[in-house]
């Protein structure tokens, strides 16, 4: 008989039986139940965020001009919830420039806010901030900002 004929008939080590292995999988979700439970509160699921990235209309504007930035901000909650005075900011170069609230938001519905801006030439930072007094509890509030840049050409006159 050869070697690998001989191995192939050799006893191998038997996984635990079922049994120990469902009692086993009871006996952790049992453990994750209470630990999901405790404080007898309900989990937060909400989480606010921007639905998609700003965008600028002109994409490049020159100094003087009339430009609009448009954003969605969004609910993304597995629950159905409505969220009621859901505040919002958006900042200049670290200047607060808009202050409103969205009377309400719906979860997976996204809610569309534009705003105009006229600067003269050189890149402007804005910063977008959904509940910036983190008034909402939420499971994660790492979502709540966006950052991005608006460069504004000079006027050139031919």
């Amino acid at each position: 008989m050869s070697a690998r004929s001989r191995a192939a008939l050799a006893p191998r080590p038997r996984p635990a039986s079922r049994a120990v292995r469902a009692s086993g999988l009871v006996v952790l979700a049992g453990v994750a139940g209470l630990l999901g439970s405790c404080g007898g509160t309900p989990q937060n699921t909400v989480l606010l965020s921007f639905f998609e990235a700003p965008v600028v209309t002109p994409l490049v504007p020159v100094a003087g001009q009339n430009y609009v930035i448009n954003f969605g901000l969004f609910n993304a909650d597995e629950q159905d919830s409505v969220i009621s005075n859901v505040q919002y900011t958006v900042s200049r170069n670290n200047v607060i420039i808009v202050s409103s609230t969205v009377p309400l938001l719906t979860s997976h519905v996204p809610i569309s806010i534009n705003i105009t801006d006229n600067e003269q030439s050189g890149i402007y930072s804005y910063v977008l901030t959904i509940d910036p007094n983190h008034l909402v509890p939420q499971i994660s509030t790492t979502l709540d900002t966006e950052v991005f840049q608006v460069k504004v050409l000079p006027l050139t006159v031919m």
